[in-house]
């Protein structure tokens, strides 16, 4: 049953507190991507090495967060009578009081919103380097050409006409 050390008040405030954390670390994130996405497109460097830092900061501490959930959801399959795996946030919503089940309950909204948002943020991320790799590609295809001529385009959509020769004379 419950621990001696704990009282299921005492599990679900430590539960509560660790989901204040989770969610406090998806907002890190989802700031941190959007700062990332204007430093590349920005061109700065400098804020996007801090960037990295801060977001391998934010995994360490993921990973402590994520460390003391396993431990809460062994504890809660524990006094459930159930296994580990098994344990979900709106099980443990179902064994207590309405006011600790509406603050629950809460926080998973919340948390389920903002790994939306991180999730649409990193996919844009990935877009937008994927996007910058083929630009960069395009640019050393048109100063290097090697047997395919690269196709660039004018702003207005027209393909650009191409000469036999490199933007950059490669020889000596």
């Amino acid at each position: 049953m419950i621990p001696t050390s704990w009282s299921m008040d005492g599990l679900i405030g430590e539960l509560e507190s660790v989901l204040d954390e989770e969610i406090l670390l998806l907002e890190q994130k989802a700031l941190q991507l959007a700062g990332m996405g204007g430093a590349i497109l920005g061109r700065d460097d400098d804020s996007l090495g801090r960037l990295l830092e801060e977001a391998e900061q934010t995994t360490q501490r993921q990973q402590a967060t994520d460390l003391r959930l396993q431990a809460l959801r062994n504890t809660f399959a524990e006094v459930l009578g159930l296994s580990a795996k098994q344990v979900r946030l709106c099980d443990i919503a179902e064994t207590v009081d309405p006011t600790q089940r509406q603050r629950i309950e809460y926080r998973r909204q919340q948390i389920i919103l903002l790994a939306e948002q991180v999730q649409k943020k990193h996919l844009e991320i990935a877009l937008l380097l994927n996007e910058c790799a083929r630009i960069n590609q395009l640019m050393l295809e048109s100063l290097f050409p090697q047997r395919q001529e690269a196709i660039t385009y004018r702003a207005d959509g027209r393909e650009l006409s191409h000469t036999d020769a490199s933007l950059l004379d490669t020889e000596l």
